[in-house]
């Protein structure tokens, strides 16, 4: 069995290769945002925490 003369393959291989370079790339730049909204998030909880606490004090 001898693949080298498949017309195609080439091309199978250059898309995978382009394919497998552009996750590379992507996967750091997703976890960083995951990363960012996840801060984001615990903020926003943060500044709701502290809302609902002035707004206990504020009710006694």
């Amino acid at each position: 069995m001898n693949h080298e003369n498949h017309p195609g393959h080439p091309y199978l291989y250059s898309f995978l290769l382009v394919f497998g370079l552009t996750l590379i790339c992507a996967l750091p730049a997703g976890s960083s945002y995951r990363s960012e909204r996840e801060k984001q998030e615990a903020a926003e909880q943060r500044r709701i925490q502290e809302l609902h606490n002035e707004f206990l004090t504020q009710k006694d």
